[in-house]
């Protein structure tokens, strides 16, 4: 019997129809993750809706916002076991397609699509539109807290603590402290000339979220490319690991080319990536680093890069994979950044930014379909 698809990972991106815009203005990144993170986008409702042998066929009047492996949420439909999480099997133009095991034959009224949230919370009201914190909801947990402070144009200010009171109040915060006279730790949005939207991927399942910006029009011969943040909680640690989340962010002095904290640049990691705490729970915030090694799941195929899994180092001592990321074995030009199907998932393939001018931009990939744990 057919089993019903995982709908844990939610994957988004700029070229969706109805996604946020990322450009130099405030707010946007906070709207972006809210969006993505929290409260899902995209409403529709099919013309026709029809199960059969436990396969829903939904027909839209225009092109299905949705693509294939989109997680979708319907609510309102006649048949009450549809209104749940979906994973898209298909899309072509108006039709849309996906497994809905024990569910009965016959045709629905009332259905609702959108694109799910990947279900995350932002507890605190903010008093002011360029504030919010976000939180994971599952209690299995670290339960850190993401600060985002999105008053400036270029980039976003982000910050992560292990205990919150309000969207400005919190204790034992990752990274520590903040350099003097700058804004970062940073997730960039633009680069300080460009007016038009960025383009952007996220994927998240309910403990981590994955942020991919391509937020310069340099030339791709500099250092062009998507520059890779992330949050949230490791997979594959330690169980008595208490402190395994992370935040990766342009470290300070390096804002205008792409983060390196995860180590899918050229030039190996050399900040930017912090730890809650140290494995034993005694030191806070400490700097980590982060390689891609053999043992991935992912064989080599024609026009596909090997890619090995993401690791996180601190203190020589392996604390987990960066869940649903992973890094080329090597260079293949030219770069791309498209979705490919390999057995029975996907990834979203897309060319890492050089960290510096002479240096080459690399290949990362995101796997959309879960779990990833």
């Amino acid at each position: 019997m057919t089993m019903k698809a995982d709908t844990t990972v939610k994957w988004f991106s700029s070229d969706l129809e109805g996604a946020p815009e990322l450009r130099g203005q405030l707010g946007e990144m906070i709207a972006l993750l809210s969006t993505c993170l929290v409260d899902g986008f995209g409403a529709r409702t099919p013309d026709t809706l029809v199960v059969s042998d436990g396969v829903a066929t939904a027909h839209f009047s225009a092109e299905a916002p949705y693509r294939k492996y989109s997680v979708v949420r319907i609510s309102g439909a006649s048949e009450p076991l549809l209104n749940a999480e979906w994973r898209l099997s298909y899309q072509q133009g108006g039709e849309v397609r996906f497994d809905c095991p024990g569910v009965p034959d016959g045709g629905v009224v009332g259905a609702g699509f959108a694109f799910a949230s990947a279900g995350w919370a932002r507890p605190f009201a903010a008093p002011a539109q360029h504030k919010a914190v976000f939180q994971s909801r599952n209690l299995a947990g670290t339960q850190c807290y993401l600060r985002v402070e999105d008053g400036q144009t270029i980039h976003a200010k982000v910050r992560a603590y292990e205990t919150m009171t309000d969207v400005d109040a919190g204790e034992r915060p990752f990274p520590t402290s903040l350099e003097s006279g700058t804004v970062l730790p940073a997730w960039m949005k633009s680069s300080p000339l460009v007016v038009s939207g960025r383009p952007w991927i996220l994927a998240a399942d309910d403990r981590f979220l994955v942020l991919a910006v391509n937020f310069s029009e340099e030339p791709v011969d500099v250092y062009r490319g998507y520059s890779v943040y992330a949050f949230g909680d490791l997979s594959e640690s330690a169980q008595s690991d208490a402190f395994h989340c992370i935040l990766c962010a342009h470290r300070p002095g390096a804002v205008q080319f792409p983060a390196v904290g995860l180590g899918l640049a050229e030039m190996p990691a050399d900040g930017g990536l912090t730890l809650a705490r140290d494995l034993a729970g005694t030191t806070y915030s400490p700097s980590a680093s982060a390689s891609a090694l053999p043992g991935g799941f992912i064989q080599e195929a024609d026009g596909l890069l090997r890619y090995y899994p993401d690791r996180v180092y601190q203190g020589g001592r392996q604390r987990g994979r960066v869940p649903g990321l992973y890094v080329a074995e090597a260079r293949k030009r030219p770069l791309r950044t498209q979705i490919t199907e390999v057995g029975d998932t996907a990834l979203y393939e897309f060319e890492v930014g050089a960290f510096y001018y002479g240096y080459e931009g690399h290949q990362g990939a995101i796997q959309i379909v879960g779990p990833w744990r």
